[in-house]
């Protein structure tokens, strides 16, 4: 019975886990490659590896977050998973360590904070509404971007959600003023609640 439940932990752990990665592996190998983004930008593809792989990340992470981190374990080995693609992003785009931990922590704040909403989604509607919002919110920022680009207004990245925000920190590290905003507020409310439902019960 013990084996059984750990064959059937580890199956439940390797979805989620191939979904997490094979995004990644293909933003990798796009970028190392060259003979996709070469083409459609003029800069060498190999300089734009850490901005796709944490695009990937952020986008898979908020469009489904309730399946990879609705268990803490889950979530930390996503988050260990995540390592490697970091260190290679970087050595590929050329990009110094301030930038690279600069947008790896705010990946990983990110987990944190959804794991805490996981904790209180106690019913699959729930789940469903706060899919929808972190759809929403992940795509304002770049529809934001867009106007104010094809408007003639200046496109400076910003903290409108947190796509932008994460390239963002790739470009300027640390600048955690207006990010810590949205982040902090997520954090204290998953605290909050995650204290008060502890007493309650």
């Amino acid at each position: 019975m013990h084996r059984a439940s750990n064959q059937h932990s580890n199956l439940s752990l390797a979805g989620p886990l191939v979904i997490w990665l094979m995004p990644q592996l293909v933003m990798l190998g796009a970028c190392a490659g060259g003979f996709i983004w070469n083409r459609i930008q003029p800069h060498p593809a190999d300089r734009l590896t850490l901005h796709l792989v944490v695009s990937a990340q952020i986008i898979v992470l908020f469009l489904l977050f309730p399946i990879l981190v609705d268990r803490w374990r889950k979530a930390a080995l996503i988050a260990a998973s995540s390592g490697p693609f970091w260190l290679i992003s970087m050595i590929l785009a050329g990009i110094g360590w301030p930038a690279t931990f600069s947008a790896a922590g705010y990946i990983l704040f990110w987990m944190v904070a959804l794991r805490l909403v996981m904790v209180h989604l106690g019913r699959p509607s729930w789940t469903l509404h706060a899919c929808t919002i972190s759809s929403v919110w992940l795509g304002i920022g770049p529809l934001l971007w867009y106007l104010r680009a094809e408007t003639g207004l200046s496109a400076d990245l910003s903290s409108w959600s947190p796509l932008t925000a994460a390239m963002g920190l790739i470009e300027h590290p640390f600048h955690l003023v207006p990010l810590a905003v949205p982040l902090a507020v997520c954090l204290m409310a998953g605290v909050i609640f995650l204290i008060r439902r502890r007493s309650i019960s």
